[in-house]
């Protein structure tokens, strides 16, 4: 049977409530209706923890072998990291755990933070945010965002209202994304959809994508 109540293993608090959002609203445009996000958010840390730690390896494990969870979605920033090199590396440290339990298993990096997607999405997001005002025209020209580090700070620069803080406001944001417009210009999110894509329409015939 296909999942249907997803566990998001997901870096920290701000993406607490952005990531499950994301997760729903991929599943909206979708019309994957009954596709749930199962459980709380599950922190597991940044990317060199997940790469790294065994804590992580303890945490995937309670998760994928919860009763009330079908599937399990790890998303985080890669942040230094090679995205596919990253999603290699955990596809080692998880596989044996998935081979036993056997429910499939997507792996989605955001290249290089999560604030990245908004920044190669700034003109969309200043005419679809009602609470965050974001003016573009302050970003830099001609500059390829996949290789800004410091997206958190560079989002902070084009905010009008107030600051930008994790906790408020990358869900405000991630609300009030076009995630199929979206995913035209940051490739990471078109990965995360077909990773929702595969999760929700799974045969069996492989655990981990």
């Amino acid at each position: 049977m296909a999942p249907r109540s997803i566990a998001v293993l997901i870096e920290g608090d701000g993406d607490y409530d952005a990531v499950p959002l994301l997760v729903r609203n991929i599943a909206g445009a979708k019309t994957f209706y009954d596709l749930k996000v199962g459980t709380k958010p599950i922190k597991v840390g940044d990317a060199h923890a997940i790469l790294k730690s065994e804590k992580f390896v303890r945490l995937f494990e309670y998760a994928i072998t919860r009763d009330d969870i079908d599937a399990i979605l790890i998303a985080a920033d890669c942040e230094d990291y090679c995205p596919i090199e990253a999603v290699q590396e955990v596809y080692k440290r998880v596989r044996q755990i998935t081979d036993r339990i056997k429910k499939p298993v997507g792996v989605a990096f955001f290249c290089r933070e999560y604030e990245t997607m908004f920044l190669t999405n700034a003109d969309h997001l200043a005419t679809k945010s009602k609470s965050i005002i974001l003016d573009p025209k302050k970003l830099p020209q001609n500059i390829d965002f996949l290789t800004v580090r410091n997206a958190k700070g560079m989002l902070k620069g084009i905010i009008s209202t107030n600051t930008y803080k994790e906790t408020r406001d990358q869900a405000r944001l991630t609300g009030a994304m076009d995630v199929e417009r979206c995913s035209a210009t940051y490739r990471p999110l078109a990965h995360l959809i077909n990773v929702i894509e595969w999760l929700y329409s799974w045969d069996g015939s492989r655990h981990l994508y």
